[in-house]
């Protein structure tokens, strides 16, 4: 009889526990201030919930992680359905577990971007292979336009690289050395102040710094272009489910209420079906992951 009880009470937990799995849509990101995350997704999950009451959600959320290999995780045991990320880090994370590319994320205004490596005005380095001996700024390892992109164009050159602790640190004489600064700023301050020869960044971020400071930095290098941000799904989602939330967030900018969510969420501009298959969008991210592991620059 205990047996049985306790059979009736597992089975009661694990229907509950379905069921609410079939009400909830997770969505996630990477970020270190969670707090700050769920302030800007707020607004979204609570029209979300509204737009998908019909199709049985109840619950929208946002997870917040604090690094890759979680996020990873929790895709592939189907805990997370969505993952927003620039499109390198979005596609090193998802297509390992199945993931698959489903829309394009527009922020602040831009649908691409490609990576600009600059340095000082007058400066003597001219092109990407002066910089062999030197170092150069990259912003942190999971960001797609300050790391991976100039990192797999430096690579495209036949160009070896090799990481510094720190900016102080002594440079190989063999390769071209990349040190992380953390931000934007950060980087274009070290190039002004010699403590790094070169920096990379975004194009949009490069034309402010061009303006800001007008006449102090030129380019000697640019990466392909590629979407600014990328929308994955898990893999066994319901396709009437993704065809409705696609219709919803295709469409939410067309309204001032639906911009004005979209906006709250980290300047999101908004999202858009791809013209080119997904597939094809996802292969492109990974060809260029491949070569920067053939090359060994990452594992």
């Amino acid at each position: 009889m205990g047996n049985r009880l306790i059979g009736c009470v597992f089975a009661v937990i694990t229907l509950f526990a379905q069921t609410a799995s079939a009400t909830e849509l997770v969505f996630a990101t990477l970020n270190d201030n969670i707090r700050k995350q769920a302030d800007r997704f707020a607004r979204l999950e609570v029209y979300l919930e509204d737009t998908l009451s019909d199709f049985g959600i109840s619950n929208v959320v946002l997870e917040v992680f604090r690094n890759a290999e979680d996020v990873q995780a929790a895709m592939n045991s189907g805990a997370v359905d969505f993952y927003f990320d620039s499109p390198l880090i979005a596609a090193q994370i998802s297509a390992p577990v199945g993931g698959e590319v489903f829309l394009r994320r527009w922020k602040k205004g831009v649908a691409e971007y490609h990576s600009v490596v600059f340095v000082k005005q007058d400066s003597p380095y001219e092109e990407l292979s002066d910089l062999v001996g030197a170092r150069i700024a990259m912003q942190e390892p999971t960001s797609t336009s300050g790391f991976l992109l100039p990192l797999a164009e430096l690579t495209a050159n036949g160009l070896p690289t090799a990481e510094l602790p720190d900016r102080k640190s002594e440079p190989s004489a063999k390769a071209v050395n990349y040190v992380f600064s953390g931000d934007d700023d950060t980087s274009a301050l070290w190039v002004i102040r010699g403590h790094v020869e070169a920096a990379a960044t975004d194009n949009a971020t490069f034309e402010k710094l061009q303006t800001a400071a007008s006449g102090q930095y030129r380019s000697i290098g640019v990466s392909p272009t590629v979407p600014r941000q990328l929308l994955v799904k898990r893999a066994g989602l319901a396709p009437e489910l993704e065809a409705k939330l696609a219709d919803i967030l295709t469409t939410m900018h067309e309204t001032p209420e639906g911009a004005e969510i979209l906006y709250k969420f980290n300047k999101t501009t908004k999202f858009e079906r791809f013209e080119t298959p997904t597939d094809a969008v996802m292969a492109q991210m990974l060809e260029i992951l491949d070569d920067l592991a053939t090359a060994g620059a990452i594992e």
